[in-house]
């Protein structure tokens, strides 16, 4: 009987606290994100309505972008180069050739500032360009 109430008295054993690792990021790239965020921010404040202010994605790298974008009503997530005629284009560093080609003639590249090639860093690796139709104001 002692041995049992000695049983049932013991505290359960406490699991090894387990750790979660969370990658948070170079913090450059992150400035270049919120760099590009606020870009396109003033861009869409010149609009009546800045929320319905289009904008194209033609790179196929684009995450987080639905984030910070959510509350656009007209956000095109192509993965492509494709037609467009929306306020803003935002392309890809690897594929900007096409990209000129594409959409040269009716939209300028709004250089970053942050660096020689004027791109915005999505994550290590992943430059993007940002257009903006050349009939609107610059940010």
């Amino acid at each position: 009987m002692a041995r049992e109430l000695q049983v049932l008295n013991q505290k359960p054993r406490q699991p090894k606290p387990e750790w979660l690792r969370i990658r948070l990021g170079d913090p450059t790239n992150q400035n270049h994100l919120l760099k590009l965020i606020e870009d396109i921010s003033r861009v869409a404040q010149r609009s009546p309505k800045p929320a319905e202010t289009g904008i194209t994605i033609a790179s196929r790298e684009y995450w987080p972008l639905p984030w910070y974008f959510r509350d656009y009503t007209r956000v095109g997530y192509y993965g492509q180069i494709s037609p467009s005629s929306e306020p803003v284009v935002i392309g890809s560093e690897d594929k900007r050739l096409e990209t000129e080609a594409a959409y040269g003639g009716r939209y300028r590249q709004i250089e970053s500032g942050l660096n020689a090639n004027g791109t915005y860093s999505l994550r290590p690796g992943v430059d993007l360009l940002l257009y903006v139709r050349r009939d609107l104001p610059a940010p």
